[in-house]
């Protein structure tokens, strides 16, 4: 029977295994006697498709199988043993029953698992062996330590070892762990603080403190003599504008000043405030933001565009000295004017010209009797100047100190008398040998030149007086208040000049008054439109050297007020003496 069934499936092997299918099994003792047959559906009581495929398979317990390929489908249970080489493809979903074949559980370390079948809360884990692991004791308020074989365990306490370390950083000195201050060599404050919001921490001669917080904002922090800061009693601005100042606005109480582009500080009724329109005369400034060309009074003068300086009036200063046959020697430092009164001769010596600036100038005046005699710094005769005569000396040199250093202007005060018989160097006079006796006289340069510093406003229909407030020169200081008073008798020629604004259509003139009385009269002129416009007068007088004067009007017809401008170039008023009158 076995020879025939291995020639059957030598012959014609099976590709698959259908319900109708019939098993041949021989039974010992082999033979015809003991052989049998058993449908396939015998053994797998549900149909059986092909081979690998077994769509239900539930009666298998002591059963084997061998198979290369066993396929079970979705909710199939499996009890049983697989042997030989067989690849079991379980499905993605159902309940698998193992067998001794499966591990067992708990599951060991070696397959992957931890072998505990239960634990406790918050336990930790750990290997106690090699392929054990095991629960560590739980504690409470603890800390993970490792014995000194590497054991873990959960402790209220530090290791020894550990201990140690920190204590050998220098972090706490002797290991103290009970809430004693740490001192300041170890690290720490030497004291039980106490927080305070916004307060400041700070150190006394043994330990740290704090500085309680302010409720008061701006307040800053002051150092003590040596011991503890306070809080200002004074507040400060949290923030401040570039170039800001800051000044007590009130008491305790900092404010910052605005700045200013360009700007002095000053302060009024106490408060700084910065000055921005000139600082006072009083405080040492101009009280301007400009040059004053303008003659003002208790105001600083300066320069014009002309480099011209203005004034009512120079006031140079003065000297007087009695002769006495002696010597006066003048400086750099000396007054202007030099005025010698007495009886006798005088010799003066100039300034030292290396010391002087060219054009400066000193002022002579001899009212003695006697002959003052004007020398350089090098005794070299400049002048002798007679009884009753004035000299104007200027520095024409400042290297010299010969007379050739030195220019002057000569003039005789008043008339003189007597008999002549020579001719003096320096007097003026020229020409042979004079032999008869009478009266010589000598002309007295007089002259003198005016503006308007302001306006001067005619009224209508009349004559009015001219301000002439500006001197540009009056060689004899004859003229004041818009008055002129020579004091040399004499033939003198007097121009007067007006820029009139705003006229219109009406009769206009320049009159010079004399003596207080209308004297002569210029051109009169009769504008078309309203226009700025121009008037003058020119006259020769004779003045007795003593009272007359002489004085500028304007006339003005038309009913309404015109003005004389404000204008030195076009409002004038100039005179100089021209000769005697006999």
């Amino acid at each position: 029977m076995s020879s025939n069934i291995d020639q059957i499936f030598i012959a014609n092997p099976a590709t698959e295994l259908l319900n109708g299918d019939l098993f041949y099994i021989g039974r010992l003792p082999y033979g015809p006697t003991n052989d049998m047959a058993i449908l396939a559906q015998s053994i797998f009581p549900t149909s059986v498709g092909a081979i690998g495929n077994l769509a239900s398979y539930s009666d298998t317990t002591g059963k084997k199988l061998i198979d290369s390929g066993v396929n079970f489908a979705g909710g199939f249970t499996f009890t049983g043993t697989l042997t030989g080489n067989t690849v079991v493809t379980f499905p993605t979903s159902g309940i698998l029953v193992t067998t001794a074949q499966i591990p067992s559980f708990p599951i060991a370390v070696t397959n992957g698992g931890t072998g505990l079948t239960s634990t406790v809360a918050n336990q930790i884990l750990y290997s106690t062996a090699t392929s054990t692991i095991a629960g560590l004791a739980t504690g409470n308020n603890g800390v993970l330590i490792t014995s000194a074989g590497g054991v873990p365990s959960i402790s209220s306490t530090l290791p020894a070892a550990v201990q140690g370390n920190i204590t050998a950083l220098g972090t706490i000195a002797t290991g103290v762990w009970n809430g004693t201050p740490i001192s300041l060599t170890d690290g720490g404050t030497n004291a039980a603080l106490t927080a305070s919001n916004g307060g400041l921490v700070y150190s006394t001669a043994s330990a740290f403190a704090v500085l309680a917080g302010t409720a008061t904002a701006g307040q800053i922090p002051l150092s003590g003599t040596s011991g503890a800061p306070t809080w200002s009693t004074t507040t400060y601005p949290a923030t401040n504008a570039i170039n800001t100042l800051l000044y007590a606005s009130s008491a305790n109480v900092m404010a910052a000043l605005a700045t200013v582009t360009t700007g002095v500080l000053t302060t009024v009724a106490g408060v700084p405030t910065w000055n921005t329109t000139g600082l006072p005369i009083a405080l040492g400034g101009t009280a301007v933001t400009s040059v004053t060309t303008t003659p003002t009074a208790s105001a600083w003068a300066g320069w014009d565009a002309n480099k011209n300086l203005s004034a009512n009036n120079f006031l140079a200063a003065y000297a007087t000295t009695a002769t006495a046959a002696a010597t006066t020697t003048l400086t750099v430092a000396s007054a202007y004017q030099q005025y010698f009164t007495g009886s006798t001769t005088q010799t003066i010596l100039l300034p030292v010209t290396s010391t002087l600036v060219l054009g400066q100038q000193f002022q002579i005046v001899n009212n003695s009797s006697g002959t003052v005699s004007v020398e350089s710094s090098g005794a070299n005769l400049v002048l002798g100047m007679a009884a009753n005569t004035v000299a104007y000396f200027t520095c024409v040199s400042t290297s010299g100190t010969t007379a050739a250093s030195w220019n002057y202007e000569y003039d005789a005060q008043s008339a003189g008398s007597g008999t002549v018989t020579s001719v003096a160097t320096g007097i003026g006079l020229s020409g042979g040998t004079i032999t008869t006796t009478g009266t010589i006289r000598q002309a007295v340069p007089s002259a003198f030149a005016a503006y308007t510093t302001g306006t001067t406003t005619l009224a209508g229909s009349t004559s009015t007086k001219v301000i002439f407030a500006g001197v540009e020169f009056d060689t004899n200081s004859n003229f004041s208040s818009s008055r002129y008073t020579p004091q040399v008798a004499g033939i003198y020629q007097f121009t007067g000049v007006l820029d009139l604004s705003s006229v219109v259509f009406n009769n206009y003139g320049c009159q010079l008054y004399k003596n207080g009385v209308r004297y002569k009269d210029g051109p009169i002129i009769s504008p078309a439109v309203s226009t700025e416009d121009g008037i003058s007068v020119v006259a020769i007088t004779i003045m007795n050297g003593t009272t007359d004067y002489v004085e500028i009007f304007g006339y003005n017809a038309a009913g309404t007020t015109v003005d004389v401008s404000n204008n030195k170039f076009l409002c004038r008023f100039e005179g100089i003496f021209i000769g005697p009158s006999s």
